[in-house]
C-alpha cells in the first residue's frame, strides 16, 4: 500500500497547491492522522478522516486510500468507485492497469453478493411485504438479492405505509418506518343533511303543534272568569304557567328546526366536495 508522504503537495491540482502555507501544513497533518489511522488498522476511522481530506483537497491518492478502507471493510462496491474516482483523477498513473483490474474484481464480487434489507416499524409487529410476498412482521432482517423493489408495512389500525428501496450487492439497507393512525372516514354531506332535513321539519312541526296549543291555552286563560264562585286565583296562575311553558316551547323547537334546516341546506349544498374514493387497485407511494 503507497504511503501519502509530504511531497504529496505536489501532486495536488494547481487550485488547491495556491492555498497558503498554513492550509498545506493542515493538510498534511490531517494525511498523517488518516495513515496512522490505517496502519492501525482502525478503517473506519481512517475512511472518515480521508473522506474528510477528499471532500477539500482533490488528490488521487486519497480516493486510492477510501478505496482500501472500504475494501477491508467489505464494501466491495463502494471500494470499487473510489478506485474509479481515482483513475479520473490520475488515469495516467503507473498502476491504473492494475487498479483497473481490482475494479472489475470487487464490482464482480459485490454483484454476486445477496443485499441485506432490515426493517423496523413504530408500532412494532407491522406486516411486511416486498411486493405481494411476506416477509414476516417488523422487526425484520433478511437478505434479498439487489434490485430495486417497493416494501409496504401494514398493521391494524394503521395507515399502511409504502417504501421504494434500491437494495445494493454486499450491502445493509435499513428502513425505519412510522405508520400513521387511520385517517377517520370522510363526512358523508350528503346524509348529514338529509339527516338534517329531517330533524328540522319534524321540530317545526312539534313547533306548530305547540303553537296551537299556546294559543289555545292563553284563550282559556283569558277566557277564565275569576267572578265565577268556582273559579280561583290559584287556578288562573296555573293555566298561564302552563301557556308560558307552551310558549317556551314554541320557540324552542321552532329555533332548532331553523337551525337544523340551515345546517341541511349547507351539507347538501357541499355534498358534492366530500373527496371521492381512491380508484381500485391505485398505488401511492410515499
Amino acid at each position: 500500500m503507497r504511503c501519502l508522504a509530504p511531497a504529496v503537495l505536489a501532486a495536488l491540482a494547481p487550485a488547491a497547491s495556491a492555498q497558503p502555507a498554513d492550509d498545506r501544513a493542515a493538510l498534511l497533518e490531517a494525511l498523517r492522522a488518516a495513515n496512522a489511522a490505517f496502519d492501525a488498522g482502525r478503517f473506519a476511522d481512517a475512511l472518515a478522516a480521508y473522506d474528510a481530506i477528499a471532500a477539500r483537497w482533490p488528490l488521487p491518492e486519497v480516493h486510492f486510500r477510501r478505496g482500501a478502507c472500504l475494501e477491508r471493510l467489505g464494501r466491495p462496491l463502494d471500494a470499487a468507485a473510489a478506485y474509479r474516482r481515482y483513475l479520473e483523477l490520475a488515469p495516467d498513473a503507473g498502476d491504473a492497469g492494475r487498479v483497473r483490474a481490482d475494479v472489475d474484481r470487487l464490482e464482480a464480487a459485490g454483484r454476486a453478493r445477496p443485499a441485506r434489507l432490515v426493517v423496523v416499524s413504530r408500532p412494532a409487529g407491522a406486516e411486511v411485504l416486498l411486493g405481494e410476498r411476506a416477509l414476516g412482521r417488523s422487526p425484520v432482517d433478511v437478505e434479498l438479492p439487489p434490485g430495486e423493489v417497493i416494501v409496504t408495512l401494514r398493521a391494524d389500525g394503521r395507515e399502511p405505509v409504502s417504501r421504494e428501496v434500491l437494495l445494493v450487492a454486499g450491502e445493509r439497507k435499513s428502513l425505519d418506518v412510522d405508520l400513521p393512525p387511520l385517517a377517520p372516514p370522510p363526512a358523508d354531506h350528503g346524509t348529514l343533511g338529509w339527516t338534517l332535513a329531517g330533524v328540522g321539519a319534524a321540530s317545526l312541526v312539534a313547533s306548530g303543534v305547540l303553537y296551537a296549543l299556546t294559543a289555545s291555552a292563553i284563550e282559556d286563560a283569558n277566557a277564565y272568569d275569576r267572578r265565577d264562585p268556582d273559579h280561583s286565583r290559584a287556578a288562573l296562575d296555573r293555566m298561564q304557567d302552563d301557556a308560558g311553558r307552551l310558549e317556551a316551547g314554541f320557540w324552542v323547537t321552532g329555533g332548532i328546526g331553523l337551525a337544523a334546516l340551515g345546517a341541511a341546506s349547507w351539507f347538501l349544498l357541499t355534498a358534492d366536495d366530500a373527496p371521492a374514493p381512491a380508484a381500485s387497485g391505485l398505488r401511492f407511494r410515499f
